[in-house]
């Protein structure tokens, strides 16, 4: 539920980070950044640890899932950053 200025989280306020409006291809890139890293930590665990059946699946499905959600956010990123500003900040 948000507020005035402020968002409401798990019974928590908290003030926003910036008065102006924000672009989304800031936020997304270091995002997808985040996960990709995340994906890379999972493949060196799947590379180098020995592994029984059922946690080599897990840990496959986790890779997976992780490649999914950064291929998404890369093309959610793309997107925004293909989308021209207006004067003031603001997309079109």
């Amino acid at each position: 539920m948000r507020e005035q200025g402020r968002e409401r989280g798990q019974g928590q306020e908290y003030p926003r980070y910036h008065l102006g409006e924000q672009r989304a291809d800031a936020i997304l890139r270091p995002l997808a950044l985040t996960l990709a890293e995340l994906e890379t930590r999972a493949q060196h665990y799947l590379d180098r640890l020995q592994l029984v059946d059922e946690d080599r699946a897990a840990v496959v499905a986790a890779h997976g899932a992780l490649t999914a959600a950064r291929a998404e956010l890369d093309t959610l990123w793309q997107a925004r950053v293909a989308t021209p500003q207006r004067e003031g900040g603001k997309s079109r």
